[in-house]
């Protein structure tokens, strides 16, 4: 996850922050009620968001957030954190990516038919949960007249390679904070941060040219893997296109969800031009989503999988030499150490 997530990850360590120290609130609490099982208590402690209610998380330093904690929480917390990662694995979840999961359990998933038409289920495999398809979906020829350019196919790569990292970078959950989901999407994917009709000439260009918080051969290559099982099928495509749908559609509305009809001061409001944006991409999105229900996109899919398979091999066959070649250098460099050390110790006995 550090590596997919490269160095623009203070929001989602944030956000991890908070649910660990929630988790843990809840667990320090039970302890104390176990050890004074009996006993009235003289003082009620607020819960966690109102102990934090005043502290700025973007700039407050660790030790200003572990002070809200009481002392059982405190001890709890750092003990887990001297376990290493595991341990913060097992307060936040480990996440599966579901179209790694509905590949592996292909028996479990029913064919794509009739595509539009009774798919707004979520599809549970092995406990992960398949996107729902938009319901309904329009035929392409109701969106548009012309007949689309092949070039617009191209970026669907771009949207799905997209859509793996900000699945991976949130653990999942894009919804949670679906500006700071729309913010990633616009910020590596061309296709859908351009009012262009197409962006792309070929699907190696729309590889290629991906930025990726500059992350490792290994994390792209996962990502390009990632991105096969993603073209597998129309099934796989139809849920990922939907589901960055939502995140859009969410996040072009007049207030996050869970807000207050009622209009009030202390209610945050998503900006207009924000919300202008997401719901013009939520537009583009929906487009894509008509564009591959038709049955011919199937077999663009099915070339597209290929060459990304291609170039993620390649791409992991340029990865290992690159850690051989580190690996040598270390050698190197330990033995160059080793032996001025020993020329070292030798002056010294002389």
């Amino acid at each position: 996850m550090a590596e997919l997530q490269g160095e623009k990850v203070s929001e989602e360590e944030r956000r991890r922050m908070i649910r660990m120290l929630d988790n843990f609130e809840k667990e320090s609490r039970d302890l104390e009620n176990e050890d004074y099982e009996g006993e009235q208590e003289t003082e009620v402690v607020p819960d966690l968001a109102e102990r934090l209610r005043d502290i700025d998380l973007d700039t407050a330093s660790p030790d200003t957030i572990l002070s809200v904690l009481t002392p059982t929480e405190r001890k709890t917390f750092e003990a887990a954190l001297k376990e290493g990662s595991n341990a913060i694995e097992t307060v936040v979840g480990v996440w599966h990516p579901w179209w790694l999961v509905s590949d592996a359990s292909s028996a479990l998933i029913r064919d794509l038919e009739g595509v539009g038409e009774g798919q707004s289920e979520r599809q549970m495999v092995s406990g992960s949960t398949r996107p729902p398809i938009l319901p309904n979906i329009r035929p392409l020829e109701t969106l548009t007249k012309a007949k689309p350019n092949t070039n617009i196919y191209f970026g669907v790569v771009d949207i799905l390679c997209v859509y793996a990292f900000v699945s991976r970078y949130f653990n999942g959950d894009l919804l949670e904070d679906a500006i700071g989901t729309c913010q990633v999407v616009w910020d590596l994917s061309h296709t859908l941060s351009t009012n262009q009709p197409f962006a792309y000439e070929g699907i190696e260009e729309a590889v290629a040219t991906k930025p990726t918080y500059g992350i490792s051969h290994a994390a792209l290559t996962l990502l390009l893997t990632d991105t096969t099982h993603l073209l597998s099928s129309q099934a796989h495509t139809l849920s990922a296109l939907s589901h960055l749908h939502d995140v859009f559609a969410q996040a072009s509305a007049s207030r996050p969800p869970g807000a207050s009809s009622t209009p009030s001061s202390s209610e945050p409001r998503i900006p207009r031009a924000m919300r202008t944006r997401a719901f013009t991409t939520s537009k583009k999105l929906y487009f894509y989503t008509s564009l591959f229900s038709e049955k011919d996109a199937a077999e663009f899919l099915s070339v597209a999988q290929a060459a990304v398979k291609r170039i993620a091999d390649e791409e992991e066959k340029v990865g290992g030499e690159m850690k051989v070649e580190r690996e040598r250098v270390d050698a190197a460099r330990r033995a160059h150490a080793g032996k001025e050390e020993q020329e070292r110790t030798l002056i010294e006995e002389v």
